[in-house]
């Protein structure tokens, strides 16, 4: 029997699944630099193609081992971003300040008047032996200001936790609350989420199978009585030392029917000049005969990429 096991934040239980399934899928027409300085300073400046035009973005990262992470970013739509992580205040203590103007906000507050207004957040987070848990203020001033309280506690591998969301200003009944429940044995976790007041179940799991692999599953169902429900499936390989390989496919079972998705994201790095060369695309499937592209994208990142 293990003790002094310390659960994960609720924020991120199934984040490994969730991960898998969904980062490096975004399908960018993108060129960026990267450089970093042994003064703990990263510059990454992007220059992005899409439908809406030419897009600019200048990113600058600077990380102090006795303090934590400052971020602040600016793109030529006139978009700004400012995160400050502090991560030695106490034992276990984090603290995150985050500030945007503009921002393009999702999920549960997306239909708040104001949303696209300058807005600021501030979190808290503790963890230590058997628990986990956080408190954050999310506000656009006077539009809106949404509490979240979300706490887990954990033994011997399993986590079990939930979270509440309140609107200050409306006061009459939680935006959000959620339940989760995760289990993890040395290179597998499985994991159990509610979302949108319980009204949708994520069931995932996520095994890292070797050294070069692994895999995820997630399973999205509707719980208010419909037949909606969305599976995927992914793997991540390493092919060698200088090529990782993803592959995903997605189903969504609907009443109207079934639609499908594959895709796909190659990365291969090279020491001289120093690049990393990233393909993705995706094909909307039908059934076996019939698919159509979907998206494309092609990412070079010269530079301190790693």
């Amino acid at each position: 029997m293990s003790t002094g096991f310390v659960p994960v934040l609720f924020e991120n239980l199934g984040k490994a699944s969730a991960d898998l399934l969904k980062k490096k899928f975004d399908y960018k027409n993108q060129v960026q630099l990267k450089n970093k300085s042994k003064t703990g300073l990263t510059f990454t400046s992007t220059g992005a193609a899409s439908d809406k035009g030419v897009a600019g973005t200048l990113n600058i990262k600077y990380k102090q081992d006795s303090f934590g992470e400052v971020e602040t970013e600016v793109d030529t739509a006139g978009k700004a971003k400012l995160e400050v992580k502090a991560k030695k205040l106490a034992k276990g203590v984090v603290a995150t300040f985050k500030g945007e103007s503009n921002p393009k906000r999702e999920g549960v507050f997306s239909n708040k008047p104001g949303a696209k207004a300058a807005a600021v957040k501030s979190q808290v987070d503790y963890t230590q032996e058997f628990f986990a848990g956080s408190v954050a203020v999310d506000t656009s001033f006077f539009e809106y200001t949404v509490l979240t309280a979300a706490g887990v506690v954990g033994f011997d591998g399993l986590s079990v936790g939930g979270e509440v969301k309140l609107d200050t200003q409306t006061r009459q009944e939680f935006d959000d609350y959620n339940v989760a429940a995760e289990y993890a044995h040395q290179d597998i976790t499985g994991t159990i989420k509610t979302e949108n007041k319980g009204e949708k179940l994520t069931v995932s799991y996520h095994q890292k199978v070797s050294g070069d692999q692994s895999v995820g599953a997630a399973l999205t169902a509707a719980l208010d009585g419909s037949d909606d429900r969305v599976f995927k499936l992914g793997t991540e390989y390493k092919v060698d030392e200088a090529t990782n390989f993803k592959a995903k496919g997605e189903a969504n079972f609907r009443a109207s029917g079934t639609e499908g998705l594959v895709a796909g994201v190659i990365e291969h790095r090279l020491k001289n000049p120093a690049l990393l060369f990233a393909l993705s695309s995706s094909y909307k499937v039908q059934n076996v005969k019939s698919y159509a592209p979907q998206d494309f994208g092609i990412s070079l990142t010269f530079g301190d990429f790693e």
